[in-house]
């Protein structure tokens, strides 16, 4: 199986894209890490997360 397809979203990274509207992964991994660092609820905790999932996509 695919390390994609294996990974499941924490629940803090559901919740920050639920808060701003990011209706899929795709979406999210596209924006650039200066947009994140101006979303609501975005903590440096999440860019270890986003970052793994740009590795992946």
């Amino acid at each position: 199986m695919e390390e994609k397809e294996r990974y499941n979203n924490s629940k803090e990274l559901v919740e920050f894209m639920v808060l701003n509207t990011i209706q899929t992964v795709e979406e999210l991994v596209l924006l650039s890490d200066e947009v994140l660092v101006d979303l609501n609820g975005f903590g440096w905790h999440l860019l270890k997360e986003i970052l793994f999932l740009r590795k992946i996509q």
